[in-house]
């Protein structure tokens, strides 16, 4: 709608304008909710303790924070990840890829997805310190699990790519 509707009645300079607006605040909101410890910690509760309808709700907004965290600045991409590690996010989601349910299990493959594909260093980093200090991340052991598992082919595709990116 917006390529097609909007060029016609606009020019390119206002064009680039809105387009600068609108990255403008989707870096915005990323920084707010990354910088809201609260949030965070209510996400990380949800994910541990809430219903399969309540973590794949949540889950549904992590993929949307992802997809608007695409357009930071490398560093911005590399410090959304960080801050999501450090609050154990991650772990979390590793232990999701299992779930039974399986929206919530596409879910969790798809931030994990999403995540290698921005900054996978970040992620690889989070991974080897957690077992360097002894605590177990289900994130490398879970897409292995899925993906010798009697998965779906095109989950399969999913769980090598992310293997690739990790490893």
């Amino acid at each position: 709608f917006k390529d097609t509707v909007v060029t016609r009645y606009l020019d390119d300079a206002t064009l680039g304008t809105l387009n600068g607006l609108v990255m403008e605040r989707q870096t915005k909101i990323i920084t707010d909710l990354c910088s809201d410890d609260d949030f965070l910690d209510k996400v990380v509760q949800r994910l541990s303790d809430g219903e399969v309808e309540e973590k794949a709700s949540v889950l549904r907004l992590m993929q949307e924070m992802h997809t608007l965290a695409k357009s930071l600045m490398p560093q911005g991409k590399a410090e959304f990840l960080a801050k999501l590690c450090s609050k154990g996010i991650f772990r979390l989601v590793g232990e999701l890829i299992m779930s039974t349910s399986p929206e919530v299990r596409r879910l969790a493959v798809d931030i994990v997805s999403q995540s290698c594909q921005q900054e996978p260093g970040v992620l690889r980093g989070y991974i080897v310190d957690e077992e360097s200090k002894g605590r177990s991340v289900l994130i490398l052991y879970n897409v292995v699990l899925r993906l010798v598992s009697d998965s779906q082919d095109s989950e399969r595709v999913e769980m090598v790519e992310i293997l690739k990116q990790l490893l």
